[in-house]
């Protein structure tokens, strides 16, 4: 148990990335596995032990210590399984047998007498408490409308007019008009 405890501790040294990494999680695996069945296995046959000489429930007990995600659990919870019902037949089965000694050895009891307990006395209750009443609630108060939006006219437009047109351009001059110039 010692060797394969180092050798995995070893193995968990091997970083994520590493070339033997894959490999080293597969040993680390095996070497658990193998570690728990070590480990496990004693407790296991004890409790195999005990069923064998009728001894059920510490049986069951000392099987019960395989925890959950242990390598035997799952053979562990078959066994545990098993041995349960067996014991719940033999307990059924003595339950029964020591019934019909009961019945079988009894003499029928003589009918007795029937007495009853005289009915219970009338409970009194005080007064349910007078209803409370509360004064009504205020009356809600009112608040004069939001004055209305007061509306002015528009403002007067301008009205702007035409500027004035331009003074018409003088004629071209005409020949017979060139005198005129000369003079």
């Amino acid at each position: 148990e010692g060797k394969l405890g180092q050798a995995i501790d070893v193995a968990y040294e091997i970083e994520s990335g590493r070339a033997l990494y894959e490999e080293a999680q597969d040993e680390i695996y095996k070497w658990s596995t193998e570690l728990q069945i070590a480990q496990d296995r004693p407790i296991l046959n004890q409790a195999y032990g005990l069923a064998e000489q009728g001894r059920l429930t510490a049986a069951i007990n000392t099987a019960y210590q395989i925890g959950y995600g242990r390598a035997l659990y799952y053979e562990a919870q078959g066994a545990i399984s098993k041995w349960a019902s067996e014991r719940d037949a033999i307990w059924a089965e003595q339950q029964a047998e020591e019934a019909r000694r009961r019945r079988q050895y009894q003499p029928a009891p003589a009918p007795s007498p029937q007495y009853y307990s005289p009915a219970p006395s009338p409970q009194y209750y005080s007064p349910a408490p007078s209803p409370q009443y509360y004064s009504p609630a205020p009356s809600p108060q009112y608040y004069s409308p939001a004055p209305s939006p007061q509306y002015y006219s528009p403002a007067p437009q301008r009205a702007y007019s035409p500027a004035p047109a331009p003074a018409p351009a003088p004629a071209p001059a005409s020949s017979s008009d060139a005198y005129l110039l000369q003079e």
